[in-house]
C-alpha cells in the first residue's frame, strides 16, 4: 500500500464591513495607528500587550496570549499559549493590518477611510486556515467573529475621537 498523505486544506473566509465615524478621515486613520487604541482592542479582549512600536506609516502591537485565554480547542494545538505581532501599515488615510504568528492561521484586514466627517471606514479581511479536517469550520467562525471585532472596534474609534 502506497503511504498516507494528509492533505492540508488550505481554506479562506473574507469578511467585509462598514461604519461610519463623526470625523475626518485622517483623525480616524490617526487613531488606527494609535497605542490607545492597541491598548484598548487589547483590554476588550482581557489581554495586555507585550510591546507597542508606535509610528505614523508603520506600528506593530505583540501579544502574549496564555493559554487559558484561548477557546477550548485552540488549547489542545497552543498549550503554551500563544505569540503574535499585528503589522499596521497606513498609506494616506487607508490602514492595512497583517497578522504575524507562527499558526496555521493567516489573516489580514485592511481599512479604507474616507469623507471629511463623518467618515466612511470599510474593512475588508481575508483569512485563510491550513488545518486538516477543520480548517472550513475555523474560518468560518474567524470570519463571523470579525464581525463582531469591526463593531466593537468602531465603538472603541468613536470613544477616543469623543475623548480627543
Amino acid at each position: 500500500f502506497p503511504p498516507v498523505t494528509l492533505m492540508r486544506e488550505n481554506i479562506a473566509m473574507q469578511f467585509s464591513h462598514s461604519y461610519e465615524i463623526d470625523a475626518p478621515a485622517s483623525a480616524v486613520a490617526a487613531v488606527l495607528m494609535s497605542e490607545e487604541l492597541a491598548d484598548r482592542r487589547l483590554a476588550a479582549l482581557r489581554t495586555k500587550p507585550s510591546s507597542f512600536t508606535p509610528g505614523a506609516e508603520r506600528a506593530i502591537l505583540t501579544v502574549q496570549v496564555d493559554a487559558e485565554q484561548l477557546p477550548a480547542q485552540a488549547r489542545r494545538f497552543l498549550s503554551s499559549g500563544l505569540a503574535a505581532s499585528i503589522v499596521f501599515t497606513r498609506s494616506g488615510n487607508d490602514v492595512a493590518a497583517q497578522l504575524e504568528a507562527k499558526l496555521p492561521v493567516r489573516a489580514s484586514a485592511d481599512f479604507q477611510v474616507a469623507g471629511e466627517g463623518p467618515a466612511t471606514v470599510t474593512v475588508t479581511g481575508d483569512v485563510h486556515v491550513s488545518i486538516p479536517f477543520v480548517g472550513k469550520k475555523i474560518a468560518e467562525k474567524v470570519a463571523q467573529y470579525a464581525a463582531k471585532v469591526v463593531e466593537r472596534d468602531a465603538a472603541l474609534i468613536r470613544e477616543i475621537i469623543a475623548q480627543n
